[in-house]
């Protein structure tokens, strides 16, 4: 008697595997997903995706590419200081040269920020709050103390031996921070007299006890770093 083959069979079985949802029903599809006759299919379709809505970070898992607002920057102590004092230092003995313009010729004070690109103008002296001139020959020619105010200009106050002295606010376009510098134009005297100065910088307009001293200011322009 021969044995019936079932080469026919398992042949017939493993053709019907191959082809993509031939032993599938809806039933063997899962929870969101349809039988179509032919496969299974998402029962939803997936939403558009818009480039900007999700990135990739290095593990492949989705990031929020949106932009993070930057942090407010934070006020270091200069923020409080806006007053500068400026106090003369020069020699009396050595005033008798330039009688018409004794002591330190103050142009302007301003207050900048150091970029790669240069100097930015963050402030210059808008108001002042007093002043002193030592006019020990009667003779001083630059008694304004207001010539000190905004942009140099070549007007100058000459604060005289013996503790001249001019007190200024500043009119910043924003609070002083760490980095900043403060830049003292004082006018070179033809003959070379070596006038000087020492630059303080003070929180309060009533009071001259809360001053940091910034340093001693050379002939020309001096530049003082707020560290």
């Amino acid at each position: 008697m021969r044995t019936p083959s079932l080469a026919a069979p398992i042949a017939a079985l493993l053709l019907a595997g191959a082809l993509p949802g031939c032993l599938l029903s809806e039933e063997d599809c899962g929870a969101g997903f349809v039988f179509d006759g032919e496969r299974c299919l998402p029962a939803e379709p997936a939403p558009p995706f818009r480039a900007g809505d999700a990135g990739l970070r290095n593990d492949g898992a989705a990031a929020d590419l949106e932009p993070k607002p930057a942090p407010e920057p934070t006020l270091d102590d200069w923020a409080e200081f806006r007053i500068a004092l400026i106090i003369d230092s020069t020699p009396r003995a050595a005033t008798g040269q330039t009688p018409a313009s004794p002591g330190a010729d103050i142009d302007a004070i301003q207050a900048v920020e150091p970029t790669p690109r240069g100097d930015v103008r963050i402030g210059v002296g808008g108001v002042v709050l007093g002043a002193l001139f030592n006019d020990p020959f009667d003779g001083s020619l630059n008694l304004d103390p207001a010539a000190v105010l905004g942009e140099p200009d070549g007007r100058v106050a000459s604060l005289g031996p013996d503790g001249g002295f001019v007190y200024v606010e500043l009119d910043l376009d924003r609070p002083l921070r760490t980095g900043d510098l403060l830049v003292v134009v004082e006018r070179l005297e033809p003959d070379g007299q070596q006038d000087g100065y020492t630059l303080y910088l003070c929180r309060s307009p009533d009071s001259i006890d809360d001053c940091r001293q910034m340093g001693d200011g050379q002939p020309g322009t001096t530049r003082f770093a707020l560290e």
